[in-house]
């Protein structure tokens, strides 16, 4: 299998393009596709004992219902939405592809702020209580400003670099990936390596550079770049999260809106 390297002057990589999806042959032509059913499967995995409380009556909102029911929505919409691009991709039919990536970019943007009403919401909601919040709501609220920052990231670059589709593709997987985050952090099954809840996303990872070697023979630059992105981020929020103070001062900063 050929490949065209190109130059990205904008971000300084160097970016190779393989055949797109509808022309690979066997089952990589549905990669993304299951790529991407795989995630969205986590997510039902990890928010399963959730949906079995609600559809139960004994969940317990920790803010207002309205905006929980309105952000898993948004989120399951997003991942529904990403098997329906890879799907449309894989059958070549790109003109609905394209449309409905424009229409993508306002849909990640309500959900995206639909990520952070609800870290804030459930922090404002507990200190308007008067009641000592506990330490790991702080813990919680910090991995989600981590997902928000890490999801920016992948997904606004990945509509800037739309049209080279090696870049596009796995950007907007990368996107989709660190969304799993708090489906990840609601396994409590799962071993805790001493990197609390980063080695599933890795794990997650895997399937993509597999890819890279099938189809280019190397890790593409944006699969390199995005996992060390997403190893970094954790690791730092990871290292505040086992700071002494780091809970003192949380409290300290909630303590200003009370």
């Amino acid at each position: 299998m050929s490949s065209q390297s190109t130059t990205s002057d904008r971000f300084g990589i160097k970016a190779f393009k393989e055949l797109p999806a509808s022309r690979r042959p066997g089952m990589w032509r549905y990669f993304f596709v299951a790529l991407s059913s795989a995630y969205a499967l986590v997510a039902v995995v990890g928010f399963a004992p959730e949906f079995d409380d609600l559809f139960g009556g004994t969940f317990q909102f920790s803010f207002i219902p309205a905006i929980a029911y309105t952000h898993g929505a948004l989120m399951m919409a997003w991942l529904l939405f990403f098997i329906v691009q890879t799907s449309l991709a894989a059958s070549g039919v790109l003109k609905w592809h394209r449309a409905l990536g424009l229409a993508s970019v306002s849909l990640a943007a309500v959900m995206w702020i639909s990520m952070g009403v609800v870290s804030a919401g459930q922090l404002i909601r507990l200190t308007s209580l008067k009641t000592e919040v506990e330490s790991w709501v702080y813990d919680v609220v910090l991995s989600q400003i981590c997902t928000m920052g890490l999801f920016a990231l992948f997904f606004v670059w990945g509509v800037l670099v739309r049209r080279d589709s090696s870049s596009h593709k796995r950007l907007l997987s990368l996107a989709a990936l660190v969304l799993l985050q708090p489906a990840v952090d609601r396994m409590y099954w799962l071993p805790n390596s001493g990197m609390p809840f980063l080695w599933p996303i890795l794990v997650l990872l895997i399937p993509l550079f597999v890819f890279d070697l099938v189809s280019i023979k190397r890790i593409h630059p944006v699969t390199v770049t995005g996992a060390g992105a997403i190893i970094v981020a954790n690791t730092a929020i990871n290292l505040i999260l086992a700071m002494p103070g780091w809970h003192e001062f949380a409290q300290a900063m909630t303590n200003t809106i009370r």
